[in-house]
């Protein structure tokens, strides 16, 4: 996400006076600066040039994900819902990773383990866990805790 910060950005930061950063703490920048001020088109690019990073790190962790499971030749989608449950993936992240429908998710995964794992783990936490510790050990570890 370095690479979203330009110099252009950079002089247009700092080009804004004292008195405009310091009222900062109560407008946004969006109040302060004209609608076409070259400063403020810098700031709302940068910030789009931020979400669509955080959009690309996203799929591309979702991706290895999707690969760790094509690895270990774990094709069906529910058994791979299931894991991530376990796991501690929420129902979207879930879904984005299956591309299962939402039906399926909660008839297959969450109302049948309504309690399993912990909740709300990040996606790329989950991630370095199966590329660390690889999906046969998690597998066991499961097979462990659910039986």
């Amino acid at each position: 996400m370095a690479n979203c910060i330009t110099p252009k950005l950079l002089d247009a930061i700092n080009s804004l006076d004292i008195k405009q950063l310091e009222s900062r703490e109560t407008r946004s920048l969006e109040e302060l600066l004209d609608p076409h001020d070259w400063r403020l088109v810098e700031v709302l690019k940068f910030r789009q040039r931020i979400k669509d990073a955080e959009r690309n790190n996203e799929q591309h962790t979702i991706n290895s994900i999707k690969s760790s499971f094509e690895k270990y030749k774990l094709t069906d989608r529910v058994q791979q819902a299931i894991v991530l449950r376990y796991l501690g993936l929420n129902f979207g992240e879930i879904q984005a990773v299956t591309d299962l429908g939402r039906n399926k998710i909660y008839h297959h995964v969450i109302h049948k383990f309504p309690d399993l794992g912990p909740k709300d783990v990040d996606l790329k936490i989950i991630e370095n866990r199966l590329r660390t510790q690889g999906l046969e050990k998690i597998l066991r570890e499961f097979q462990a805790n659910v039986s």
